[in-house]
């Protein structure tokens, strides 16, 4: 079969969407199927990662931030059977539907919905106008849309539209590699380079304006409240926003017990995760929908503290593999903190539980499996 996978934003670049594509491409590619994926690029060139799988970047008419206009989706190679889009992804929306109406009528389309779009003033009010319009549009022609969970899906913008786009909704649940995220020892001169503390902690996610819902501020302000002069908080990521937030840390007197390591590599992080007592995703609002970096945690046995939000929340089944805490709250957040360090061994505990669920529910197995089904039935 072949198959172009259609998505923003793509690795190396450090994002929840272009690494739910990504592997979402590497598994269709190993189940056998020809597969593609389309992606803004400087300039317009083919990279060819193995025999099934090639990255077609494709130079945008106009690009702000992630989003960008690819005037070039309209015209898919011939033959392409099935068209993965990653939504939202408002400068792709028009081109695909394009494509659809001239010469796609045969294909099918999937839109994998990531996450609501959400913002405040002109901006959101662009999304909003858009969403209305072109978001509904692709919605309908799409024939399945997939979700990473249906607890997100219904409780936002997919909850509210008509019965005839809710029941083309599937869950498919995003995963981890659970061989490359493992328990094991930290090693010494990861420890070394990272200056890490008897007690650390763990934050990874992007800390520019795009990723505004991420919580750093809310993460800082908590931090500031302990009393725990043994305890390393460690920022993975980058972003315009780093400055500012050292700037925060500086004036709330704990500029010594932050790091902010910018980007770094997967194997790197990895590595870290093992080094780590905690992993933190603080995100306030519903444009967080998963979290994958806590997947990549529970899979090297790192329990959680996450926020209490739809499609997060369901990672920390029964508070098993971590803490719930209220989006936006400071004192929650530092108190869920200091508990979870006072209790040594059900850190322990809760790591060793959340290995075996990621192994049970959310490893590769699981989805390619899930995604043959789904490939056979569509």
């Amino acid at each position: 079969m072949k198959i172009a996978v259609v998505t923003s934003t793509y690795p190396p670049y450090h994002g929840g969407m272009g690494n739910v594509a990504a592997t979402q491409a590497r598994v269709f590619s190993e189940l056998g199927h020809e597969v593609a994926v389309y992606t803004p690029g400087t300039r317009n060139g083919r990279e060819a990662i193995s025999a099934k799988l090639d990255i077609v970047h494709i130079r945008p008419l106009l690009k702000i931030g992630n989003g960008a206009i690819l005037p070039g989706l309209v015209f898919l190679p011939r033959g392409t059977e099935i068209v993965f889009l990653h939504y939202p992804a408002f400068g792709l929306l028009t081109p695909i539907l394009l494509w659809r109406l001239l010469f796609g009528r045969r294909a099918k389309l999937v839109v994998y919905y990531h996450m609501d779009p959400i913002s405040s003033g002109l901006r959101g009010l662009i999304f909003k106008i858009i969403t209305l319009t072109c978001g509904r549009m692709i919605l309908r022609f799409a024939d399945a849309i997939l979700v990473s969970s249906f607890d997100y899906a219904w409780q936002g913008a997919l909850g509210q539209m008509p019965d005839a786009i809710k029941k083309k909704i599937t869950e498919l649940p995003l995963v981890v590699d659970a061989d490359f995220f493992a328990p094991g020892p930290c090693p010494r001169d990861l420890r070394e380079r990272f200056a890490l503390g008897e007690k650390n902690l763990l934050f990874v996610g992007g800390m520019d304006r795009a990723h505004y819902f991420k919580g750093v501020p809310i993460l800082i302000q908590s931090l500031a409240r302990l009393a725990m002069p043994d305890l390393k908080a460690h920022f993975v990521g980058g972003g315009d926003l780093i400055d500012d937030f050292k700037v925060m840390a500086k004036a709330a007197h704990i500029e010594s017990s932050l790091a902010f390591h910018g980007p770094i590599a997967d194997d790197e992080l990895a590595e870290l995760l093992r080094c780590c007592d905690l992993l933190i995703l603080p995100s306030t609002g519903r444009s967080e929908a998963f979290g994958l970096v806590v997947l990549q945690a529970l899979s090297a046995g790192v329990p959680v503290i996450v926020s209490n939000l739809p499609g997060v929340r369901g990672m920390v089944e029964g508070l098993e593999t971590g803490w719930l805490v209220k989006p936006g709250e400071i004192d929650d957040l530092a108190e869920k903190i200091k508990e979870a360090y006072s209790k040594p061994e059900r850190l322990k505990l809760m790591g060793a539980n959340g290995r075996r669920l990621v192994l049970e529910r959310w490893s590769l197995p699981r989805l390619r499996q899930a995604s043959a089904r789904f490939l056979a039935d569509i």
